[in-house]
């Protein structure tokens, strides 16, 4: 670090902001595992994922189920091949940068890094079918972290209402569930489909039925990358 001319020392927090950062550009960084600490095997992931969606369950599901399959209809499904991945490198202001596009009329995402782990839930979750994969992932556990957190509403947090998810996912199978069984059970209509019953669950209609994916990766991963493409 240069002061006047002269070179100085790094030290303290500074240093290791450095180590961190220089480790982070070196060419095996960003090539985090696929399979993190999912936390949850796959059979009590789903019962808690139905437990859940049981209690949400109100006398009003059904009008609420007959506007979500509204709105799920104004989806371009095959239509829809803009997405962009935004990918961290250090600390870089990803979250920030998503932050400023969510809410925007075209734009259709997770909150936070909450798409960072589809791929490797697909691949983790592979025998699910596309239904359950919708209502389970909201719960999975990465490395510790409860994504529940942030997908849903409590009494601390303005997260989706529980009751419109699911409702969202019904909706999709109304409008979708006659396509064949091949295209439902592709990575890619998971990656599509969870990102739209967010939408709808979250009661937002985007301005076109082709919206941009914005898909917050967070990791800069060869295969994420890959898998996207």
């Amino acid at each position: 670090m240069q002061n006047d001319g002269l070179s100085a020392p790094i030290t303290g927090e500074l240093a290791s902001a450095f180590r961190k950062f220089r480790r982070q550009l070196s060419p095996a960084s960003g090539q985090s595992s696929l399979s993190p600490s999912w936390g949850q095997a796959q059979e009590p992931l789903l019962q808690r994922a139905r437990a859940f969606f049981r209690a949400a369950e109100t006398n009003e599901s059904q009008s609420l189920a007959v506007s979500k399959t509204e709105d799920m209809r104004h989806f371009d499904v095959v239509g829809m091949q803009r997405v962009v991945a935004i990918c961290r490198w250090g600390s870089s202001g990803s979250l920030l940068l998503a932050s400023y596009l969510d809410g925007h009329d075209d734009v259709i995402m997770l909150p936070g890094n909450l798409s960072g782990g589809i791929y490797p839930f697909f691949e983790c979750y592979q025998s699910l079918s596309l239904r359950d994969k919708l209502i389970a992932y909201p719960f999975v556990s990465i490395d510790g972290y409860d994504h529940s957190k942030l997908f849903f509403q409590t009494e601390h947090e303005n997260g989706i209402p529980a009751a419109d998810y699911y409702a969202a996912v019904n909706a999709l199978f109304e409008v979708y569930g006659h396509r064949p069984r091949e295209f439902l059970e592709s990575r890619r209509a998971f990656f599509q489909f969870l990102h739209i019953v967010y939408c709808v669950g979250l009661g937002r209609r985007p301005a076109s039925p082709q919206p941009l994916i914005v898909y917050a990766q967070a990791m800069a991963n060869d295969q994420l990358a890959r898998y996207l493409v």
